[in-house]
């Protein structure tokens, strides 16, 4: 379900700077969302048809996933989500400690995580499969300065957030090693080791996806530079 998805919303919405410009930025995000969402429960019912007779049965709930993507387009960037996957925007800056600048990738105030929409109980959730998920289709616009984006799942945002704030001990150092490394099939490698860490199981047993956005020039200005990993802990009681 996943993989057809993001197949057909990125085939579908690449076009979405050919629309037209006189309709309202948000209006139009949503649109295009929605008719790429559409088109996705089309190839769900082929592909159940074209089962059904082969004399297969397929349950529906087989494609079951949540949704959040991200949206780039020549009015604006803006997220779109179904169900508890979440994106997070921040705009980078720096940070005197002891007079040596630190790169502050999650400033205070200048990032934000973009809605986690979850069910009535814990761990359920809303699906895009659902005949509602209309009623559940969130369209964020991101501010128009923005250095880094990320996408992820749940389980992903369990291990990179810490009581509703960035854990910079995880997320931050993760960004600076990324930027630190030039290879894009090392950088997806190095996603995906920090995430498959032992250390997570602890965290959380769901799946965890994580996809990372940052401008080009800042993988070069911010690239091996102290990274602050915020205030340091209280000392110790006496």
């Amino acid at each position: 379900g996943t993989r057809i998805l993001a197949d057909t919303l990125c085939e579908f919405c690449s076009d979405i700077t050919s629309a037209d410009s006189s309709e309202q930025q948000t209006n139009k995000a949503q649109r295009y969302v929605s008719l790429g969402i559409q088109r996705f429960h089309e190839h769900i019912k082929a592909i159940i048809k074209r089962d059904a007779d082969a004399g297969i049965h397929t349950d529906k709930r087989a494609f079951h996933c949540t949704m959040v993507a991200w949206l780039q387009t020549p009015g604006g960037a803006f997220i779109a989500q179904v169900g508890d996957s979440v994106g997070l925007s921040t705009r980078f800056d720096w940070v005197d400690q002891a007079g040596k600048d630190q790169a502050d990738f999650f400033p205070d105030g200048q990032y934000t995580l973009h809605d986690v929409e979850r069910g009535e109980y814990a761990n359920e959730t809303h699906f895009i499969t659902e005949p509602d998920w209309r009623a559940h289709l969130r369209i964020h616009r991101l501010p128009e300065q923005i250095d880094a984006i990320a996408l992820m799942t749940d389980g992903a945002m369990d291990v990179v957030m810490l009581r509703g704030r960035v854990f910079r001990g995880f997320l931050s150092n993760l960004v600076g090693k990324l930027m630190a490394t030039p290879d894009a099939t090392a950088r997806c490698d190095t996603i995906h080791a920090w995430l498959g860490s032992p250390q997570t199981f602890g965290v959380t047993g769901d799946d965890k996806t994580l996809l990372m956005a940052i401008r080009q020039d800042h993988m070069t200005a911010f690239s091996r530079q102290p990274i602050y990993l915020g205030p340091p802990p209280p000392p110790p009681a006496p």
